[in-house]
């Protein structure tokens, strides 16, 4: 059962589920079922997709499960984290996600681009289930001496998680009571700065600031001794005359300040390596990353003040504080892994602080300028969606791009393989000094003449080709080499005869055997690729060539060695001979080589495929007209792949066949239904299953349906043009498919005597315009068609049998 039919089934059972299970469904796309979900199922909260076979999820997959609370998608090939993360970003209430992670830096990705996760693999996240919690305002250092003796202080006394649910309440109603004053001591310090920059004069702000001449000291500088700044410094938040419009601090007070938070945290990690005996050249190199990020930011925070800009003054100064904090963290978790999440969580509040308040300010400045600047707004609104738009199309262009080289890369890699599989055959038969298939030297020179592009008349080269043809022909066959005696052609269904004396043929057990599969593929290979060799002689002017004269040259194309092109030859005249009652491609196949049927056969046998896949969706759109196109082509499918119902192939058979050739059909489908049915009772476990669902009438498989008609169309395209093949092979005298245009006047004046003069010429002209005085049995019979017909009928009367099958031959 498709998926698509498992969710219409809980639709009908349970229309309000939340939860939706498609496991190990095999899918590749769900796009179907994500907007059958969307439509009919509007409380979804759990979906498992896992063991599928999932390269991306829908682009919209957040808008169509809206409620989406916990997800499972492990055990499928996505492409990249990044794109599935990018569309699970999407996804509103998304709190529990399950997907199977390559290492450890795709889940450090994934939980920094999806911060709602609570649940990850079935794991609560660390900082959801135990929050590590900041510690008490009293217990705070206040100043850069109490933080050195912090650190300086043993950590194995760090606080335990509480265990009852009482202390948990007490510990959050502290978090929130600090969160609290951090708030509203963080206000009061804006207003101060805010009244202390309009009240004193502006010469005092722009000496406040860092000097033109002062370089402002890094984090490396060894001229300053870290110790003696460790002391406390007095905050100068009651002194107009020590703020600043940016900060509480000085700004040589600022930087004297980090610039000893840093070298201390660096001095302890030295001595701690000095103690333990290793030396590690990493340190040394972050350290002076990080001093050469501190000078960068310094010289940015200096271009704000000089144009200045507080906003951006201060969020440089918290970068600078951050960068620095981010290498203090690092260090204390490699001592104490539970103080290092304490501090890491201390400065994600603070910088919640820091940007609410940054919000806060240019949201008001906006409100004051929103009357003047809305027409402008509204134009970078509008540039913002085109360029959202163009990027967008951009993205897709660039994954349809990756998509088809990828595609490339892999054709290019059979390519590949193949083409060494070949070179090693080569090599192998190069090596040989006798062959293994014995071939007269009349034939193989007959047959490497008609694979090389000489300089000789077509005549001569159909006749070269006929003589090829002749020596690697059907094996057990009987043969003719150029100048022998004619014998009699060989049917569909043939059987060995004798061997001309006078020729070696080849056997069977020195041929190449093809597989079934492989067959088909190089049947199928080398009718398309006749096709295009058709449309490129009607453009061009060049000669035609029979469906034999082009297997030689298709394999000419392909291989290019002679003892390869006659090998293959040899094979798939052995393989159609062998799966003819298997196999209707190899049947008709090997009536195209014989020159039995024409190649309009194939065109035929396309449209009727065509047209059974037609009137099967018709058959199901009349009796479901209440469902949508998506779930009648899934019906569709299951057909094809399964059995057809009884009902099912009468309605198509009375459609496509007259009332005569219908009867005889469903006859003959019945039979082979009952048949079938016959042997399905004798498999284990057919009672078993006929008790839980009884059959309603016969049923057949859709293979074997397909193949009773494409038989059926094939003997009665043979019965047409029975008479018509025997009058051609009485002109075609060198058995090659292949007549002049004199030849060709007999034949129309014999199949045709009404047609005048004038109407012969005008058939000469249409079925040989670029005069190469070459005419097929295929361009004859296409052309001849109307009065074949006539002519079959007339005979059929005349004997009183019923006449030829009557759609589409």
């Amino acid at each position: 059962m498709s998926a698509l039919e498992e969710l219409q089934e809980l639709y009908n059972a349970d229309p309000e589920t939340e939860r939706i299970i498609l496991r190990g469904k095999e899918l590749e796309s769900v796009d179907l079922e994500m907007e059958y979900l969307h439509v009919h199922f509007a409380n979804v909260r759990h979906l498992d997709l896992s063991d599928n076979h999932l390269e991306m999820l829908p682009v919209a997959f957040g808008q169509q499960l809206p409620k989406l609370v916990a997800l499972d998608v492990t055990k499928n090939p996505f492409r990249s984290v990044t794109e599935l993360v990018d569309i699970l970003q999407k996804c509103p209430s998304l709190k529990s996600l399950s997907v199977t992670l390559k290492n450890a830096t795709e889940e450090k990705l994934l939980l920094v681009m999806l911060p709602k996760l609570r649940i990850l693999n079935g794991t609560p996240l660390p900082f959801t289930s135990n929050p590590p919690l900041p510690p008490a305002p009293a217990a705070s250092p206040r100043s850069i001496e109490a933080f050195s003796s912090m650190l300086a202080a043993p950590l194995s006394s760090a606080a335990a998680p509480p265990a009852s649910p009482q202390e948990k309440r007490t510990l959050k109603l502290q978090f929130a009571s600090i969160k609290q004053q951090q708030q509203q001591q963080l206000r009061q310090q804006q207003g101060q700065s805010t009244d202390q920059t309009a009240t004193q004069p502006r010469r005092a702000r722009i000496q406040s600031g860092p000097r033109s001449n002062e370089r402002l000291a890094s984090t490396s500088d060894e001229r300053t001794d870290w110790r003696k700044l460790l002391k406390n410094q007095p905050h100068g938040s009651g002194n107009s005359e020590q703020s600043t419009a940016l900060g509480l601090c000085t700004t040589a007070d600022f930087f004297a300040q980090l610039k000893a938070i840093v070298k201390c945290f660096h001095q302890s990690s030295t001595a701690q390596r000095q103690a333990s005996g290793v030396s590690s050249q990493r340190d040394e190199i972050v350290y002076r990353q990080l001093d050469q990020h501190v000078d960068m930011l310094a010289r940015q925070w200096e271009q704000h003040v000089a144009k200045r800009k507080p906003q951006d003054a201060v969020q440089t100064r918290w970068s600078l504080l951050e960068v620095c904090g981010v290498y203090g963290v690092d260090k204390t978790s490699q001592v104490d892994a539970t103080l290092g999440r304490a501090l890491e969580m201390m400065f994600r509040l603070q910088k919640e602080l820091l940007t609410a308040a940054l919000v806060g300010t240019a949201t008001s400045g906006t409100t004051k300028d929103s009357p003047a600047k809305s027409p402008a707004n509204a134009q970078v609104k509008q540039q913002m969606k085109t360029l959202l738009e163009v990027a967008e199309t951009l993205e897709r262009d660039l994954e349809a791009a990756q998509s088809k080289l990828q595609r490339e890369q892999s054709e290019r890699e059979a390519l590949q393989e193949e083409n060494w599989s070949l070179a090693r055959e080569n090599a192998s038969l190069k090596r040989k000094t006798k062959l293994d298939i014995p071939i007269d030297n009349t034939s193989a020179a007959a047959t490497s003449a008609a694979t090389t592009s000489g300089s000789a008349g077509r005549r001569r080269k159909r006749l070269e080709n006929s003589s090829a043809s002749a020596a690697v022909g059907p094996p057990g066959s009987s043969t003719k080499a150029i100048g022998g005696a004619s014998t009699a052609p060989v049917t569909l269904r043939t059987s060995p005869s004798k061997k001309s004396p006078t020729n070696k043929v080849i056997t069977n057990d020195s041929t190449r055997s093809l597989t079934y599969k492989q067959l088909i593929d190089l049947l199928g290979c080398i009718l398309a690729s006749k096709a295009k060799y058709d449309k490129h002689t009607t453009a061009t002017g060049a000669p035609r060539e029979t469906v034999e004269q082009h297997m030689y040259t298709y394999l000419n194309q392909r291989f290019g060695l002679h003892v390869l092109i006659v090998d293959y030859a040899c094979a798939i005249w052995k393989g159609c001979q062998k799966y003819q009652m298997q196999s209707n491609d190899a049947a008709a196949f090997l009536a195209l080589l014989q020159n039995h049927v024409d190649e309009g056969f194939v065109v035929i046998k396309k449209k009727l495929q065509q047209a059974l896949l037609d009137l099967l969706r018709a058959y199901f759109q009349a009796k479901y007209p209440l469902k949508q196109e998506t779930a009648i082509a899934a019906l569709v499918q299951n057909r094809i792949q399964n059995l057809l119902n009884e009902q099912e192939w009468q309605e198509m058979l009375t459609y496509l066949y007259d009332p005569q050739d219908s009867a005889v059909l469903l006859r003959i489908v019945r039979k082979k239904a009952e048949q079938f049915h016959a042997s399905q009772q004798t498999t284990p476990g057919y009672a078993k299953a006929k008790t839980k669902a009884p059959p309603s009438g016969l049923t057949l498989p859709y293979v074997t349906f397909e193949k009773l008609l494409y038989d059926y169309q094939l003997q009665g395209r043979l019965k047409l043009l029975e008479c018509f093949r025997q009058l051609f092979d009485g002109y075609d005298t060198e058995r090659v498919g292949i007549i002049d245009r004199d030849r060709f006047r007999q034949l129309v004046h014999v199949v045709a005597p009404k047609r005048t003069e004038d109407d012969i010429e005008q058939l000469v002209t249409t079925v040989d315009p670029f005069h190469h005085d070459a005419i097929t049995f295929s361009d004859a019979v296409a052309c001849l068609l109307k009065d074949i017909r006539i002519k079959s009928a007339q005979e059929a009367h005349a004997k009183g049998n019923a006449s030829p099958v009557s759609f589409l031959v």
